[in-house]
């Protein structure tokens, strides 16, 4: 850990102290003890003392985990390396300011440099210029200097040894790692997962609604990962309605998990803070709703308060589980477990597989008998306990000599005493092994509460601005995002990091155990502070972490100003539940109320990391400006509306997250400023026209430009600004293109070059938002912005044709969208087979155009959506011409066509992987290729009135039919042998629907018919004339629902006719049946025979209410509240 800060001060060190050099060229010595000279030549000490101390690091660093002295003093060295990283840092960034104030002097607009001015660069200001400035360094770095004279003495005392050779970081060959645990990954665990499984499925209930299954085992035993698998089964889901997981561990808070649980089974937060009013609430959203609830690693043992949980779950329908994992024996009995298994350590055999597993990954062991028999004594060492065994053979997954593996086997850590704790050695072990970069990477991450679900890029640019990632020995070209993405993965490698198996939203998520959350919380000290209390005046001095954990809804945190200056590094307000469900968008009233004095930041002058995601804050108060070393802020998901301009001069800024800030109205005009800017990420272009202004083409480094949306003047940024930001990565989204006058101007942005763009939308869409925006008000007077590129009359712009072709994306484009363009044609670039990585083409609300671009070729394309389109007529052969034909597509989305007629020209070749079709909103369309997509699975139809047949091939599991349509199509559906899903909806005219040799169908729906009268499921099919006639005659009602004989579920909803005859049986294998605003089968419910039938389904609905009425009641009241308002509007203009 101190081996790192200590890098990192030595790296800055050496750099000031050449600028230092650079600026006192020819200056005259002098002999005061603040004379310029004298910063250098501390500097020079400085460094060299660092250097004396850092060669004993590596043997002090190896004493830590075993040496409280050892640790004692490497936190003492920590503190001094951070104060002196925060002065020199300071100095820094005065010499920037220095150098900014130079390059960019007021000037008039219009004024042009003078020839000689380019010269005076060579003799740059400084900072030590100022002599009130020059005394406080030359005060400050004396002072270190003291304080690390005495560390550096402590050395002879503590019998520190040198290192053979210079520290250098230690780099392991990369081995690619799966992206989760599979159940195969599991060892030793089968009969317990099945015994499990039986348990909570079990119909046994034991006399109660809910009932209690224990897992009891020692720490490390894996009884977690165990209830993840079981929670993962197939069986499990399904038989549960709701399922919850909440981690309890020690700080049992009776409150506080109550808000948890609710959050947890319900997905949203809960607005009640009391206990009683929770209970009440958790029984409401149970009632009558089979649920797993799993309360993992639970401590308490008092039963009273786990008597009142046991009551607010009560309301859960039979069958309902609570499962607990636990160390603590006693604790299955308090609540009652009507089953516990007791979770034993592995076999000796077992846990030298899991090992195994872990150290060879990737290679054969056979090929090395030595270091397998090395590794069979250093599982047998694990005792048994798979998170030793999987850390431990993470550890040595890189290493290939015997050596290392022997100098494990032998170290004195595993006969430490651990009060009878097995795993500790082994992880402790494990810690001391890791690479220096990596120690202070894992041991930061306790900044996060314990059992926190975290993302990998918000975590790796975190660690960025820390100053965690050392520059790539082997290529000086890779980003620090790449290296830092690498550090994230040999933790995941080496079993530090963890999958989690209970995932939200697309982004893998991970944690880490509980265990080694301790670990690393036990060698930060009091580094890093995780709490609930806003108060800050009680920090310890080391403390330089701070994460602030609020729970639950309607939070409010008051802030106070410090009395005195806190060395806080990093502040975090961790919000636990938007985080654990994916980071998504929240409701207003969720976010976290808090309040700032306007003099907060003034005591924090030493933050990096500022994140106050998840709260309501509006505006940042003005001495944020103070934040000198700032380098990540986060306002993600708040009601933030303008940044203070005074951000423009935390120039250090390498993460400005703005994400889901739906009320963000604009960036502030000297965003320009902010060169380091790698990370701008802003809320989509749905949630908020965000007012760019210009200047941004400063941005150079930027790696994340999330949105851009082009203004139509010269004070906003214009599409040439993203000329020179090469290093653009992931998603771009660039609206206002309506904007951009001229191809010139459009080819400026040089997106063809943009190699790491992977999702790229081209928005032709242009906001009014930037009329009315401050920069409109501003004066064009930054002579060192050019803007001339971006404004032009309207008589001089050009098609939209010409921008478009001078927007051609990188070759290596993944996902691209064009939405909103007014051109008639597309370009010939958009079916180029060069784009070799294209796997899914949008285009929205293209309406002038008359044709489709030839796109048969690309070679990767999987899915293409064509939506909005409505001067297209006919679709030709041109588009499937090439030789490809659409080789890889495999889902094709038609939508809002309305005036298509025709589609013609698909040969039998075209489409050969095509499994999923949709044509929505075509009612002109009537010539469609029946034979296209032989291994079609799925069909939706919507609103598509004159076709009159579709391709039905034997492969289709999945068809939707809405809307109103010729009476030919019924006859398609004759056979369809694997239909598994099948939903009609709002099928004016018809009035027998036909369901022949359908054996698969596993889900049938039937909505708003209101002229159908009988559903026909005979066993055999009968010819396609009497299909056609039948589907429109009202001929008898006998259905024959039985011989359906895979339906599970049949819902059929607002089709008043539709009738079932007396002696109608349902499907044998039916689950659930849903039947809502059909009177003429109520009487079949409510007869005998009817009755008798539904009392044998698991889940039934029915409700025969009257649809009409119900719409009259909706109507009504929006009438009511339309009265309402309309009366407060008078009522408050009568008082103005």
């Amino acid at each position: 850990m101190a081996s790192g800060i200590l890098s990192s001060v030595l790296r800055l060190a050496d750099k000031l102290s050449s600028s230092v050099r650079r600026s006192l060229a020819g200056a005259a010595s002098s002999s005061s003890s603040d004379a310029p000279h004298v910063v250098e030549d501390d500097l020079k000490k400085l460094k060299c003392t660092l250097e004396a101390i850092e060669s004993v690091l590596r043997d002090a660093e190896r004493r830590e985990v075993r040496e409280e002295s050892v640790k004692l003093w490497l936190r003492e060295l920590k503190g001094v390396a951070y104060d002196a990283d925060d002065v020199l840092d300071e100095f820094e960034y005065e010499l920037l300011r220095s150098r900014r104030s130079f390059s960019h002097p007021p000037s008039k607009p219009g004024r042009k440099r003078k020839h000689g001015e380019v010269q005076e660069l060579a003799t740059l200001p400084s900072p030590l210029d100022d002599a009130s400035f020059r005394r406080r360094m030359v005060l400050q770095i004396k002072e270190i200097n003291r304080r690390l004279d005495a560390i550096a003495r402590d050395r002879t005392r503590l019998r520190l040894t040198e290192a053979d050779g210079p520290r250098r970081a230690e780099k392991a060959a990369w081995v690619s790692t799966s992206s989760h645990a599979q159940p195969s990954e599991i060892y030793g665990r089968e009969d317990e997962r099945k015994k499990l499984v039986d348990l909570l499925l079990s119909a046994d209930y034991g006399g109660s609604n809910v009932s209690v299954v224990s897992i009891v085992g020692m720490a490390g035993v894996g009884k977690s990962t165990l209830a993840q698998l079981v929670c993962s089964d197939q069986r499990v889901s399904q038989h549960f309605d709701v399922k919850g997981w909440v981690g309890v561990h020690e700080n049992f808070d009776a409150k506080r998990l109550l808000h948890e649980i609710i959050d947890s089974v319900t997905k949203s937060l809960c607005d009640h803070n009391e206990i009683g009013a929770l209970e009440e609430h958790l029984k409401e959203r149970l009632q009558g709703k089979r649920f797993l609830l799993v309360l993992d690693d639970v401590w308490n043992e008092e039963q009273v308060l786990w008597e009142r949980l046991r009551l607010a779950l009560s309301s859960g329908a039979a069958g309902s589980r609570v499962l607990v994992t636990t160390r603590i024996e006693p604790v299955a009995r308090i609540m009652q477990s009507a089953a516990a298994i007791e979770l034993n350590c592995l076999s000796d055999n077992d846990c030298r597989s899991l090992f195994e597993r872990w150290a060879f990954d990737g290679r054969d062991p056979k090929a090395n008998p030595r270091l397998v028999e090395i590794g069979r004594n250093i599982s047998l060492k694990c005792r048994g306990l798979p998170l030793a065994a999987r850390v431990m053979g993470g550890l040595l997954r890189y290493e290939t000599d015997e050596e290392s593996w022997i100098d494990l086997l032998q170290s004195d850590v595993w006969d430490l005493d651990e009060t009878g704790n097995a795993i500790l050695p082994a992880l402790k072990l494990s810690y001391q092994h890791l690479p220096v970069h990596l120690k202070r990477c894992f041991v930061h991450c306790v900044v996060f509460p314990k059992g926190f679900v975290f993302k990998k890029d918000p975590l790796v640019r975190q660690w960025m601005v820390q100053g965690f990632i050392q520059a790539a020995e082997d290529d000086d070209d890779k980003a620090p995002e790449d290296v830092a993405s690498e550090y994230f993965d040999e933790l995941v490698s080496r079993s530090f990091f963890q999958y989690s198996l209970l995932e939200f939203g697309e982004e893998e998520k991970f944690l880490m155990h509980d265990l080694l959350h301790d670990l690393a919380r036990y060698i930060s000290g009091e580094e890093c502070v995780v709490t609930e209390n806003s108060d800050l005046c009680d920090l310890s001095a080391e403390t330089r972490h701070l994460s602030l954990t609020p729970y639950g809804s309607n939070v409010k945190m008051e802030f106070k100003s410090a009395a005195k200056e806190v060395p806080l590094r990093s502040l975090q307000l961790i919000y636990t539940v938007p985080y654990f469900y994916g980071g998504a968008a929240m409701l207003d009233f969720n976010l976290a109320q808090i309040k700032l004095p306007t003099d907060f930041f003034s005591k924090f002058l030493c933050l990096r990391t500022l994140d106050l995601a998840y709260t309501a804050i509006e505006e940042l108060p003005e001495s944020v400006s103070n934040l000198k070393h700032l380098r990540y802020l986060s306002l993600r998901n708040t009601k933030i509306r303008k940044l203070p301009e005074s951000v423009c001069k935390l120039w250090y800024l390498q993460t400005l997250d703005l994400e889901n800030c739906s009320d963000l109205c604009e960036l502030p005009s000297g965003i320009g400023e902010l060169a380091d800017l790698r990370h701008l990420l802003l809320p989509s272009i749905d949630q908020s026209f965000v007012c760019i202004p210009s200047g941004i083409m400063s941005l150079t480094n930027l790696q994340e430009l999330s949105a851009i949306n082009v203004g139509g003047d010269g004070a906003h940024c214009g599409i040439g600004e993203l000329k020179n930001m090469k290093d653009l990565r992931g998603d771009l989204y660039i609206s206002g293109l309506r904007n951009v006058a001229r191809g010139g101007d459009a080819k400026q942005a040089n997106l063809e070059s943009k190699s790491n763009i992977q999702r790229l939308t081209l928005d032709w869409y242009a906001h009014q938002s930037d009329r009315k925006c401050s920069h409109s008000k501003l004066s064009s007077d930054r002579g060192y912005y050019d803007t001339k590129a971006i404004t032009a009359p309207c008589e001089f712009f050009e098609d939209e044709s010409v921008v478009l072709e001078n927007l051609r994306p990188n070759a290596d484009v993944v996902v691209l969208h064009i939405r909103n363009y007014g051109g008639k044609q597309f370009s010939n670039w958009l079916g180029d087979p060069s784009f070799s990585s294209l796997q899914t083409l949008q285009l929205y609300m293209c309406e002038k155009c008359e044709y489709l671009p030839q796109l048969g070729d690309l070679p990767c394309l999987k899915n293409l959506y064509v939506r909005g389109m409505p001067s297209v007529r006919r679709i030709g052969p041109e588009i499937c011409s090439g030789v490809k034909k659409f080789a890889a597509l495999e889902k094709l989305e038609f939508e809002w066509m309305p005036e298509w007629e025709e589609w013609i020209g698909v040969g039998e070749s075209a489409f050969p992987r095509l499994d999923e079709l949709a044509l929505l909103g075509c009612p002109k369309l009537k010539h469609f290729p029946v034979t296209i997509a032989p291994s079609l699975e799925k069909l939706r139809l919507r609103d598509c009135h004159q076709v009159a047949a579709f391709p039905a091939p034997h492969s289709l599991t999945s068809l939707s039919i809405a809307g109103a349509c010729q009476e030919t199509i019924w006859s398609c559906i004759l056979n369809l042998p694997l239909l598994e899903e099948m939903e009609v909806v709002c099928c004016e005219g018809l009035t027998a629907l036909p369901l022949f040799n359908m054996p698969a169908l596993k889900t049938l729906a039937i909505e708003g018919c209101s002229q159908l009268v009988s559903i026909d499921c005979g066993g055999c099919a009968p010819n396609v004339c009497d299909v056609a006639s039948s589907s429109t005659s009202s001929a008898g009602t006998l259905v024959g629902l039985h011989n359906l004989v895979s339906l599970e579920v049949l819902k059929i909803e607002d089709c008043p006719m539709v009738r079932f005859a007396e002696d109608e049986r349902l499907p044998p294998k039916l689950k659930e049946l849903d039947i809502s605003c059909c009177p003429a089968l109520m009487e079949w419910c409510l007869g005998p025979k009817g009755s008798a039938q539904l009392a044998a389904v698991p889940e039934v609905i029915v409700d025969d209410y009257d649809q009409d009425l119900l719409n009259e009641i909706v109507m009504d009241t929006m009438n009511e509240e339309s009265d309402t308002m309309n009366e407060e509007s008078e009522d408050g203009m009568e008082d103005d």
